[in-house]
């Protein structure tokens, strides 16, 4: 592949007007087997016909440059380059959007401009290429598969399935469980490609109906491939697919699917709802994790919500200017995903989330810890702090906690069977052991019975409040498992046994989590870096709890959200009404 001579002056970007794009005009490759283009502009709004391009810049150390026009050159990343290579039409000229060419990227203002319509120039493109790079790890083999897969997947029907509660189905009833005709390796170096690994690809691979896959020299639709994905999760009379992947790439697809379901469908998607889902993906830049996504949400008063992308602000001023807008617009509900716990930028106040960190565990909107009050809360600046003072009360402080290396672990995280059960067993008695320190025998039986709610945060896995008898079957779980054998295996589980364990993992409820009992002996579900003496307070409108540390001039850090037994109801705010006070969250 033949890589011009960098003889030319670099390529000059003139200023853009309002809702004007550029799109570039990609010749056929010149006698020499070079790149050949030019670079025009277009108003939007004026529906010119172009395609758009779809792909990961990859490594930027070792640019190659192109030539614009008669004179000018662009250096391009070496897999934007095979790109450009692979759709070099052979004839006329094609036009395509492609944004490290259409957008100077040394102009942030531009950036920042192209960015708030970016939703509208995939949507109105004629055409989406999602380019994949070149043939590899038997890619070629996956890619003739893909092309059988002729079945456009039912999106509704992909959200049921996914959302479904498994306990009663008739499984006789599901297809024969059929075997790939691909290894499930290939198929997982294929979803390792690290174009499914970003953010963006949420909203450029899901507003066009018309997207095309490339990989090497080999092409299909998107719904081809996304019919990939859905063949691993639909469910077989064997159960779910037996090689299920686990991948990212495997996660990006179907989330695709959701958010295809949410424009297609009229299925709505609240903001917050795909933030926490995307906290997996990819993003160079963490200001995108929101920027990229915040055009498909479907909020009644999402305008309200939407920040006007600016890249000359900083990641820390971004987040919280989302945070106070939730907090303006739908009230206190984003706090449940704030906390040190949850958090990994410096200088982020506690109760800012922080979008960079993975953090799939669902905080419940099943429970109403503040009753029916209503939300009180402003935000202003102190000791150049951002200070949120929310209207709430302080329950109780933690005085007992399981040891923190007796953490449950998920069975994502673990390599057998065996392994997954040994870590479980552990934690089940650091709970007990928990239990046993508290003095009373009526106090000791309610913190028994209360242990199996707790262990999964009083929901099931279908995020449902558990019935009033939940754990009656479990009383004996702790003298069976003492008496569990060492050659025993996991499949001899009893059933109950067996369904607190997989609610426990599907719920991430006590996921990387800690017992803990307060100073009014509550049985509590904590997050791993709880301390002793830190605080139970409850904030006017939210739903659940929160953990809170002591700060300098009486402010608290919030560390995460808690399960509290016998608070979740609103007994505790009913209890302490009389005495709210103003919160003051650094």
């Amino acid at each position: 592949m033949a890589v011009p001579e960098p003889s030319h002056t670099a390529y000059k970007y003139e200023p853009l007007a309002h809702r004007e794009i550029r799109v570039v005009r990609l010749y056929p490759l010149t006698s020499d087997n070079q790149i050949h283009c030019e670079i025009e502009r277009a108003s939007i709004d004026e529906h010119p016909v172009y395609e758009a391009l779809s792909y990961t810049w990859g490594n930027d150390t070792n640019n190659i440059p192109i030539q614009v026009g008669s004179g000018s050159v662009i250096s391009v990343t070496e897999n934007l380059f095979v790109a450009l290579h692979a759709l070099s039409p052979a004839e006329s000229p094609r036009t395509i959007w492609i944004d490290a060419l259409c957008i100077n990227q040394d102009d942030l203002a531009e950036v920042s401009h192209e960015v708030s319509f970016m939703k509208d120039i995939y949507t109105r493109a004629s055409r989406v290429f999602v380019w994949l790079g070149p043939a590899a790890d038997n890619s070629d083999e996956v890619m003739d598969y893909i092309g059988t897969l002729d079945g456009e997947p039912d999106l509704l029907e992909h959200k049921k399935w996914v959302y479904a509660d498994t306990s009663s189905w008739d499984w006789d009833a599901c297809r024969p469980w059929q075997p790939l005709p691909v290894s499930s390796q290939s198929v997982d170096a294929f979803l390792c490609r690290s174009w499914f690994s970003r953010v963006w690809i949420q909203q450029e691979a899901a507003v066009n109906p018309n997207t095309v896959v490339l990989c090497g020299q080999k092409e299909v639709k998107w719904h081809q491939l996304s019919s990939l994905a859905w063949s691993y999760q639909k469910p077989s009379r064997e159960g779910f697919a037996k090689d299920t992947l686990s991948n990212d790439g495997l996660a990006s697809s179907l989330l695709v699917l959701n958010i295809q379901s949410y424009i297609y469908e009229d299925v709505p998607a609240l903001l917050i709802d795909i933030l926490r889902d995307t906290t997996f993906c990819g993003a160079k830049d963490p200001r995108d994790r929101i920027y990229a996504v915040q055009a498909l949400a479907h909020d009644e008063d999402l305008e309200k919500l939407m920040l006007v992308p600016n890249y000359n602000e900083s990641v820390v001023t971004v987040y919280t200017k989302l945070t106070e807008r939730f907090l303006e617009v739908q009230g206190p509900f984003i706090l449940c995903w704030a906390g040190r716990y949850h958090q990994d930028l410096r200088d982020l106040p506690s109760w800012v989330p922080d979008w960079t960190m993975v953090n799939n565990e669902l905080p419940s909107i099943n429970f109403k810890a503040s009753g029916e009050a209503q939300a009180y809360h402003t935000v202003h600046n102190e000791d150049g702090l951002r200070i949120l003072s929310a209207r709430g009360v302080t329950v109780s402080s933690i005085s007992a906690l399981t040891d923190p290396t007796a953490i449950f672990v998920t069975y994502r995280d673990q390599m057998s069977e065996r392994s997954i059960f040994e870590s479980f067993r552990k934690h089940i008695d650091a709970c007990m052991n928990l239990i046993q320190t508290q003095k009373g025998s009526s106090q000791l039986e309610d913190n028994k019975r209360a242990l199996w709610r707790v262990l999964v945060g009083d929901n099931d896995r279908n995020w449902s409040r558990l019935p009033k008898d939940y754990g009656e079957d479990l009383d004996s779980f702790p003298a069976w498992l003492a008496s569990f054998e060492e050659e025993q295996t996991p499949s001899k589980i009893p059933g109950a046994y067996m369904e607190l364990i997989e609610t426990m993992d599907i719920r991430g409820a006590f996921s990387r989590r800690r017992l803990a009992i307060d100073s009014k002996r509550h049985m509590c579900l904590v997050p791993r870096t709880t301390m002793m003496g830190d605080l139970i307070v409850i904030v006017a409108g939210l739903a659940i709890p929160l953990l809170a540390r002591s700060s300098e001039k009486g402010r608290l850090e919030i560390i995460g959200e808690c399960y509290v037994h016998d608070c979740m109801d609103g007994e505790a705010w009913s209890e302490l009404a009389s005495s709210t006070q103003d919160l003051l969250f650094c």
